[in-house]
């Protein structure tokens, strides 16, 4: 196995994760705070890892291979190291945290889960809020762009790895990886600049305008305020956020026809009619179940907290703008089901997937075709394709892995003295990268802070087993894949 372009790459990722640590700390001089400190010497500290990675791994170009094996052993390994050096200023500043806390917070952070361990965000360094916004937005598209743009300058395929992100084959829609990848920077960029703007203009302070609009956008979830979104009460704001975890839960591949001026295939795409009849559903029906028991309440109001409630936790934002734990049983369960399903593939999205489960539905109708006339022949269809042996074998096993791997993270934290429903809830938030879900800690008021560090490291394990979708990190744990 060639190590030397692995490493070489992930030098290059960390001097490109310490020169980002120098804007929180720019922000923090600029405010006049003290606690600079902590993002200066976290960046000086991972720059100097990363030049000497990259100096130590140097060889020519035109003998850097990078095989299938190889990239997913750098695409777990990129994650390990960032998170680790994304770790450093909030080990270093002056609030205190423990490293498991910050390595938790990072984690947290760089796989767009949303959870959070600090308590009074309102109170709490613009420096650190501005930091886990940027780590949302690199966790989401960043990394894998960061990686996609080095690949090809060094004459080695990287279609491999942006594969091993989405696990679904990406369409090639440009020739050449580079283009993917310049075309996705520009892309996230231009909406974020554009969220934030708007939200600016409807009355939010830039800080928290920039923080809500990387974190809406990579679907991360992580916010300035201990109330998210509903400590604003603005629902312009509300309206805006909507839109942007919207277009945050699209395909990628998708995003970028669009930006080529495709625009019919956005609206014939079989995902996005799939996510946006689930999203439907799901507030039609919690709507007529709050208005039901609260009818004078106003049905804009409800309708608008539903809606927003149902497509954060569907996409894995995780932003909230009221306590849902108080809608009662019927939506507390109807919320826990919507925090599995997830948004499209190639998207910063955690959960199941809507593909899955588009698949699996037309597996199950083709089965159901094929009892009624057991002569017959049916084949399963999707987007007017008939889907291949590989396709559905992958579908399978990976809903086979994700229950496994739900199961096991509960019954982990079970160990933890966890109870029975922050078991359940915490394991599902952890491995789809949603954040929140039900009981008295995963609820939006609650906070992980509470949790042993045993439980912290288990839901960081479950964190990076849902960002890379379990079948990254559980093919380097096999023998096989070590043998040439």
């Amino acid at each position: 196995m060639a190590l030397k372009p692995v490493f070489f790459i992930i030098g290059l990722l960390l001097i490109a994760l310490g020169l980002a640590m120098l804007i929180p700390a720019a922000v923090v001089i600029h405010v006049d705070s003290y606690d600079w400190g902590g993002f200066v010497y976290g960046a000086v500290t991972t720059i100097f890892f990363g030049v000497l990675m990259a100096l130590a791994n140097q060889h020519p170009l035109s003998k850097f291979q990078l095989g299938v094996r190889e990239a997913f052993l750098m695409t777990t390994l990129s994650w390990i190291f960032t998170i680790t050096f994304a770790s450093l200023p909030f080990i270093l500043s002056s609030h205190n945290h423990s490293i498991t806390d910050s390595l938790f917070e990072a984690t947290s952070a760089l796989t767009t889960t949303g959870a959070t361990i600090i308590n009074h965000l309102d109170k709490t360094n613009p420096g650190i809020l501005l930091w886990r916004g940027i780590l949302q937005w690199l966790g989401g598209v960043g990394i894998i762009v960061m990686a996609l743009t080095i690949l090809p300058l060094l004459r080695i395929g990287g279609m491999q790895l942006f594969r091993t992100e989405s696990s679904d084959r990406t369409d090639r829609i440009m020739p050449r990886v580079s283009h993917i990848a310049k075309s996705i920077i520009a892309i996230q960029a231009s909406l974020t600049i554009f969220f934030t703007i708007a939200l600016i203009l409807v009355g939010i302070k830039p800080l928290d305008a920039i923080c809500h609009a990387m974190g809406a956008l990579t679907t991360g979830g992580l916010s300035t305020s201990d109330n998210s979104i509903g400590g604003f009460a603005n629902p312009a704001a509300e309206i805006i956020i909507i839109a942007c975890m919207f277009i945050g839960s699209c395909t990628l591949t998708l995003l970028l026809r669009v930006w080529n001026g495709d625009w019919r295939s956005f609206f014939k795409d079989p995902q996005i009619r799939g996510f946006t009849y689930i999203l439907g559903l799901a507030t039609c029906a919690i709507t007529a179940w709050r208005f039901y028991h609260a009818p004078h309440t106003n049905l804009i109001d409800l309708s608008r907290e539903t809606l927003f409630t149902v497509l954060s936790v569907t996409s894995s934002t995780g932003y909230t703008v009221t306590d849902y734990s108080s809608w009662g049983n019927f939506a507390l369960l109807f919320i826990f089901v919507l925090t599995l399903v997830g948004g499209c593939t190639g998207s910063t999205t955690g959960g199941v997937k809507i593909f899955r489960l588009q698949v699996l539905w037309t597996i199950v109708k083709t089965q159901m075709a094929q009892l009624r006339r057991p002569h017959g022949v049916f084949l399963p269809h999707y987007n007017k394709q008939v889907l291949s042996e590989n396709v559905i074998y992958s579908v399978f096993t990976f809903f086979s892995l994700f229950g496994l791997t739900f199961v096991v993270i509960a019954i982990l934290l079970s160990l933890c003295q966890l109870d029975l429903i922050t078991c359940i809830s915490a394991s599902a938030a952890s491995i789809t990268n949603t954040g929140v879900g039900i009981g008295p800690i995963m609820t939006p008021t609650g906070n992980c802070s509470s949790m042993s560090d045993p439980a912290k490291w288990v839901m960081m394990m479950g964190m990076l087993l849902g960002r890379l979708e379990m079948m990254t990190i559980l093919t380097l744990l096999s023998s096989r894949f070590w043998h040439r």
